[in-house]
């Protein structure tokens, strides 16, 4: 099959599309053929922009429909899908990628942290709404709809287990903790329904404005975006349906390997074990 064709007729949300992980994202489902709306606040509409731009120079701009919204706002996500809906028709899947960064309260990769309780209530609250109740917020929109085609994908993008753990990364890494736990049982809860749930995650540190530039000057220590491409186009695609409660560490994921070789590398049940 052609790569513009992997994902053909499939209509995707991806929150958070403007920047970072999500842009890649977005372009990537979007070469696979696949109708995304690229959901994110309009204060990043100029980025939105230009991510259509982008995807212009590719050829695949008609397949991208900006949308704006607040995750945390149902009534906003409610009428930006019903638009990607009138667009393109039936949804297929959702990749919940919006989120805030430690770089929002202090340092992230350098030192001195706050401690828990140093951390301002409102930032806390914004962190967590964001990161937490933003991806149940757009999943309780767009699951039912999934449900009653009887097939869809979702996948939530969070972090490596040891960040979630990390010294001073309250509240970043509780509301990873708890995306990472919300998809377990959504993924159980929506057994033989014909929707799956899988988790997607950089495999480290990524190059996104989440971590500044002052802190990491020489980006190439950082993982690349880019990594992010190939295993989401792969969690939407026809070849992952049986593949549900699954994180999948996109730094591990190799291209030119065997995808026996990239399940066995790269994926492990998400939640946690002891």
């Amino acid at each position: 099959m052609a790569a513009d064709q992997i994902l053909k007729g499939k209509t995707i949300v991806l929150t958070g599309a403007a920047l970072g992980l999500g842009r890649v994202m977005a372009l990537a489902l979007a070469e696979a053929g696949a109708n995304i709306g690229a959901l994110d606040l309009a204060g990043n509409a100029d980025a939105l922009r230009a991510l259509v731009a982008e995807a212009d120079q590719k050829g695949v701009a008609r397949r991208i429909l900006p949308l704006f919204a607040d995750v945390r706002n149902f009534s906003e996500v409610e009428v930006a899908v019903k638009q990607l809906e009138h667009q393109f028709g039936d949804l297929f899947g959702l990749v919940n990628n919006a989120g805030l960064g430690m770089q929002t309260i202090g340092p992230v990769q350098v030192g001195p942290w706050k401690k828990f309780y140093e951390v301002g209530i409102e930032n806390w609250q914004n962190v967590i709404d964001v990161n937490l109740i933003g991806p149940f917020v757009v999943t309780k929109s767009v699951a039912p709809r999934l449900v009653a085609r009887g097939r869809g994908r979702i996948v939530n993008v969070t972090t490596g287990i040891r960040t979630m753990q990390t010294e001073g990364f309250c509240p970043y890494g509780p509301s990873k903790a708890g995306l990472e736990a919300a998809s377990v049982i959504w993924a159980k809860d929506l057994r033989s329904s014909g929707v799956t749930v899988n988790v997607l995650l950089p495999g480290g540190a990524a190059d996104t404005r989440m971590i500044p530039d002052h802190e990491i000057p020489d980006r190439t220590q950082l993982v690349s975006p880019l990594m992010m491409a190939a295993p989401i186009v792969w969690l939407m695609s026809d070849g992952s349906e049986a593949v549900t409660s699954q994180r999948f560490n996109a730094a591990k994921w190799n291209d030119a390997s065997t995808l026996q070789d990239n399940l066995q590398q790269a994926a492990a049940p998400a939640g946690f074990s002891f």
